[in-house]
C-alpha cells in the first residue's frame, strides 16, 4: 500500500507539459468558437435592425404619397455610437414616428450603407491604393458609376463637372432681379452652418467659418518653407480663396442625396420653366447646400444627356447659361421623363451621386478635395483604377 501511494504522488513534468498544451489547445478553440459565435449574433443583430429601418422608411415614404421602391436613392446615417442619426432629410419626421422605440438600438457590425430597390442594404467595400495610403471604397457606388453615362465620361470628365460646381453658383446668382450675389449668399448665416457642418466644425457665423479655413490654410502652409513673411501671406491668400471654392462644392456633394429626391420634379414640372428660378431660390433658402447640390444634379444630368452626342468634349465644361437655359429642351425633357423606358435618366442620377459620394464620404479624399480641389491628380488616378478594374 505504501509503495502505491509513494508512485502516485504527482504529475511529472512531462505529464504537466502535455496537461497545460491540451488546456492551452481547447482555451484557444473555445475562444475561436465563442468569437465567432458572438460575430454570427451581431450580425444577425444588424440585419434584425437593418429590417426595422427599411419598414419604417417604407412607411414614412408611403405617408408621403411615395412608394420607396420608386426612389433613386436615399440615406441612412448613424450617430457615433452607431445609432441611427436620420434616414433621408424628407421623410425624417415620418420615419421617426415609425422607428419609435428603436431609437438607441445600434449597430453593431453594419457601418455603411447602401440604397438599392427601395431598401438600405449593407454597402460592400474594397480596398484601394490612393497616393501610397490603402483606403476602402463601396463596391456598389463603383457598380453604379459603371453603369450609367459617367463610365463612358470617365474621371476627367466628373471631375471637370465637379470642379465646375461653384462656379455654376457664380451664374445663377448675378445679382440681377433683386436677387443676392453669389458671395452674399457665401457669407449668409445659413451657408457658415451648412459649410462648418461638412468641415466637422461648430459655429453659426461666416465668421466662424473664415477663422475655420483660415486655421487650416495655416495648418498647410506649415508643411512649406517661405523666402519671407510676405511669401507666406500670399501663399495664405491664395489657399485661402481655394478653400473657401472648395468647400462650395463639398457643400454641395453634402447635400446632393437629400437635393435628388426633388430635382427630377423640379427639373419636368411645367416642362422644366420654373427649375432655374427654383434652384436660385433654393439656394438662398434656410438650407443653401440643397440649393445648390439640385442645381449641380441639373447640370450634371445636362452632361450626360449631352454625352451621348459625338461631338460632346468630356473634358470642357458645358457653358452654364447653355444648361440652364436647356430644361425646356424637348429631347431633355424626354430624358428626363424616360420616354423611352431605358431608365437612362435614373442610372445616370445614380451614377452622378455615386462619384460625389465615392469621393465627399471618405475623409481622406474629402480633405485632399478641400485643400486641392477635384481635378488632383492622385484623385484621378484613383477614378482610372477604379474604371479599369
Amino acid at each position: 500500500m505504501k509503495k502505491f501511494w509513494k508512485k502516485s504522488e504527482g504529475f511529472t513534468l512531462v505529464e504537466l507539459i502535455v496537461v497545460i498544451a491540451i488546456l492551452g489547445i481547447l482555451a484557444g478553440v473555445g475562444t475561436v468558437g465563442y468569437s465567432g459565435y458572438i460575430k454570427k449574433a451581431n450580425m444577425a443583430a444588424d440585419e434584425q435592425l437593418l429590417a426595422t429601418v427599411n419598414q419604417a422608411f417604407a412607411m414614412a415614404c408611403l405617408e408621403a404619397g411615395k412608394d420607396a421602391s420608386s426612389l433613386t436613392t436615399a440615406v441612412l446615417e448613424l450617430k457615433e455610437d452607431q445609432t441611427v442619426d436620420y434616414v433621408s432629410k424628407k421623410y425624417d419626421d415620418a420615419f421617426k414616428k415609425y422607428y419609435s422605440g428603436n431609437e438607441l438600438s445600434a449597430f453593431k457590425v453594419f457601418k455603411d450603407f447602401y440604397f438599392d430597390a427601395g431598401r438600405f442594404v449593407q454597402a460592400v467595400t474594397s480596398t484601394y491604393d490612393y497616393n501610397g495610403e490603402e483606403i476602402e471604397l463601396s463596391e456598389n457606388y463603383i457598380q453604379a458609376m459603371k453603369e450609367s453615362a459617367w463610365g463612358d465620361i470617365g474621371a476627367e470628365g466628373m471631375l471637370t463637372l465637379m470642379e465646375s460646381v461653384s462656379g455654376l453658383g457664380s451664374d445663377l446668382l448675378d445679382g440681377e432681379d433683386g436677387n443676392p450675389t453669389f458671395e452674399e449668399m457665401m457669407g449668409s448665416p445659413e451657408f457658415a452652418v451648412a459649410a462648418l457642418e461638412v468641415l466637422g466644425k461648430d459655429g453659426e457665423t461666416f465668421e466662424d467659418l473664415q477663422n475655420t479655413l483660415f486655421a487650416m490654410a495655416e495648418a498647410e502652409a506649415d508643411k512649406y518653407e517661405f523666402e519671407n513673411l510676405d511669401a507666406r501671406n500670399e501663399f495664405l491668400g491664395q489657399l485661402g480663396s481655394r478653400i473657401l471654392t472648395n468647400t462650395v462644392i463639398m457643400v454641395s456633394a453634402k447635400n446632393s442625396a437629400a437635393a435628388a429626391e426633388d430635382v427630377l420634379d423640379i427639373m419636368t414640372q411645367n416642362g422644366g420653366k420654373d427649375a432655374k428660378e427654383s434652384f436660385k431660390k433654393a439656394m438662398v433658402g434656410d438650407n443653401p447646400g440643397e440649393g445648390l447640390a439640385q442645381a449641380s444634379i441639373a447640370y450634371g444630368l445636362y452632361t450626360a444627356y449631352m454625352s451621348k452626342d459625338e461631338n460632346f468634349d468630356a473634358s470642357a465644361p458645358l457653358d452654364f447659361s447653355l444648361v440652364m437655359n436647356a430644361f425646356e429642351e424637348e429631347g431633355f425633357q424626354d430624358y428626363l421623363n424616360d420616354k423611352d423606358g431605358s431608365g437612362q435618366v435614373q442610372k445616370d442620377l445614380a451614377g452622378y451621386l455615386a462619384g460625389v459620394n465615392t469621393i465627399s464620404g471618405n475623409s481622406t479624399l474629402a480633405n485632399d478635395v478641400l485643400i486641392n480641389g477635384f481635378n488632383y491628380d492622385p484623385i484621378e488616378t484613383l477614378l482610372k483604377n477604379i474604371s479599369e478594374k
